[in-house]
């Protein structure tokens, strides 16, 4: 009984180990670096954009958490300053939503420390309404809820939403110690 305790625990740290990576650094690239041209960003599909236009998307080749991936970077002065990872809508359901998102902040979680702010934004007709299951007001946009983490380097941000019958986490990167705006901030 207690190998399969012990074979139980490996299993389950190691999955976790695994999933935190994949969802902590999507990307893998230097953010102080200036990108002349676009990144090569293992397990994810260039699809358009350029680091002098501002913005590159990527889609993903394998999925999160069984969640569907997509990759956008934006640029400033061809430097990275933040990256926003889409999960969803091809994974999520009525029946799952709560518990994909409970994995994917359970993996920030374990990469980044606890979280530090939860805000749930809640439509003025939350209340008013009957739900089949706890999932139907976020698929229809009633109800959002938001988690806050921060490192020395990066912001991260995780939203979970819905609309127009379908679900949907952001993950966002924000660069810390990018002050390429410092002229355009000063102006400010």
């Amino acid at each position: 009984m207690s190998h399969f305790v012990a074979c139980l625990m490996w299993f389950f740290l190691l999955s976790t180990s695994a999933i935190s990576v994949s969802i902590a650094n999507p990307l893998g690239l230097d953010w102080k670096k200036r990108y002349e041209d676009v990144p090569t960003i293992k397990k994810y599909k260039y699809l358009f954009g350029d680091p002098v236009y501002g913005r590159i998307y990527y889609s993903s080749q394998e999925y999160i958490e069984g969640l569907e991936t997509e990759l956008q970077v934006l640029f400033s002065e061809k430097r990275m300053v933040s990256a926003v990872l889409i999960l969803g809508p091809v994974g999520f359901n009525d029946a799952n939503c709560f518990a994909k998102l409970e994995k994917v902040v359970s993996a920030l979680d374990a990469k980044y420390g606890n979280h530090y702010r939860t805000t749930r934004k809640e439509h003025a007709d939350l209340n008013d309404l009957f739900y089949t299951n706890k999932c139907v007001p976020v698929r229809n946009d009633l109800l959002r809820i938001s988690k806050w983490w921060k490192t020395d380097t990066h912001q991260i941000v995780l939203s979970f939403f819905g609309g127009d019958g379908e679900y949907f986490i952001e993950v966002e990167y924000k660069n810390s110690f990018n002050n390429t705006n410092s002229n355009t901030k000063s102006r400010l």
